[in-house]
């Protein structure tokens, strides 16, 4: 599968930056990623897996109250998150006003679910080092605009559903792993357009934005690529100016 699909993303999509597969394991075999001391972006954590590298964490390696959440290692919202995520503490933290107020952020997490971490460690690679014995939850795109506007439409291709693309507001880990396993769960398998998280944005390419989808959609979109409109003459028109950010 991983071959067969690194075969066709060479043909029509060139150099562009290949995906980042996302699954759990009961052990970590490998190098965990130290425990947090401090802030720190569950992005900005990723980014040496863009790079080939193998990205180990658990719940102490993320120092950001919304990864370790998303990441599905604590399900309760962490004191205060409504607050930095609208107006702030007065005399205290500045918020971030991605929201009107305190309220909004507790009313809209009253209908969120978040699907729990099924093993204490969460490993992210890229998928030409993916292992036989290694099947993602995830697979990752982080992508220039021709080569998500190719992604998009693959995504859409086998449904007709026209909101097989969803583009949610959330922070960018959210987009990235949170969403697309949410997705799984409900069998409903719709890609998921993100990283127009602001405070994640800073950790990327700015370039760059993510669709992040269910392993099994994932699993179609490469089956079907020989036959859809990678083939044609308007696709290769943009691939040859489609760019490969680095992350």
């Amino acid at each position: 599968m991983r071959d067969e699909f690194l075969a066709r993303w060479t043909k029509y999509l060139g150099p562009s930056q290949l995906p980042l597969c996302m699954f759990f394991r009961e052990r970590a075999q490998g190098e965990t990623v130290p425990h947090a001391s401090g802030h720190s972006c569950m992005v900005a954590l990723l980014r040496p897996a863009l790079e080939g590298h193998t990205v180990v964490l658990d719940a102490g390696s993320i120092g950001c109250m919304g990864g370790k959440r998303y990441a599905g290692f604590e399900q309760k919202q962490t004191p205060g998150l409504a607050e930095l995520l609208s107006c702030g503490v007065p005399g205290g933290r500045e918020g971030l006003r991605y929201k009107k107020s305190p309220d909004i952020v507790r009313k809209a997490d009253e209908t969120a679910v978040w699907v729990p971490a099924p093993a204490p460690y969460l490993v992210t690679k890229r998928i030409d080092t993916l292992q036989a014995d290694e099947t993602p939850e995830v697979v990752a795109f982080l992508a220039a605009p021709d080569t998500l506007a190719a992604l998009v439409h693959l995504a859409a291709y086998a449904t007709p559903d026209r909101d097989a693309v969803i583009c949610p507001q959330g922070a960018g880990c959210a987009t990235l792993l949170a969403l697309p396993k949410l997705e799984a769960q409900r069998g409903t398998l719709r890609a998921v357009l993100g990283m127009f998280d602001l405070s994640a944005r800073p950790f990327l390419d700015p370039n760059v934005l993510s669709l992040a989808v269910p392993w099994e959609r994932f699993v179609q979109m490469s089956d079907d690529m020989d036959e859809s409109f990678l083939s044609t003459d308007g696709w290769r028109r943009l691939r040859d100016r489609a760019s490969a950010p680095r992350g």
